[in-house]
């Protein structure tokens, strides 16, 4: 063995974040509202459990399409996310996996 290393960042749960971080801030983008959605605890709660959905469907398929009912002042989300978005997140994922290889790698044991 030459080495070991770990990130206690890495996991589903960083992707949903991910996911759920794109989600928002293409609803910011395309709705109009009083308050900015990261304020709206429930809105923002709706864009995690679609960001969830999400990622279990993406792991599956290329294209999905996110919809969200009534996310913020009775207007309603929509959003097509390919691979493309779902590619991106997995190259940030491996850089930091990169990055902590090579750091197990520079401090012998």
């Amino acid at each position: 063995m030459l080495g070991v290393g770990y990130d206690r960042t890495l996991g589903g749960l960083e992707m949903t974040l991910r996911l759920r971080d794109i989600l928002l801030a293409a609803a910011e983008k395309q709705l109009k509202t009083k308050t900015p959605l990261r304020e709206n605890a429930r809105a923002m709660g709706k864009l995690m459990k679609e960001a969830e959905r999400l990622k279990l469907v993406l792991s599956a398929n290329a294209d999905f399409i996110a919809q969200i009912e009534n996310l913020a002042e009775d207007q309603d989300f929509k959003l097509k996310v390919g691979t493309i978005i779902n590619l991106s997140i997995i190259t940030k994922t491996i850089t930091i996996i990169s990055l902590t290889n090579l750091i197990s790698f520079s401090f012998p044991r």
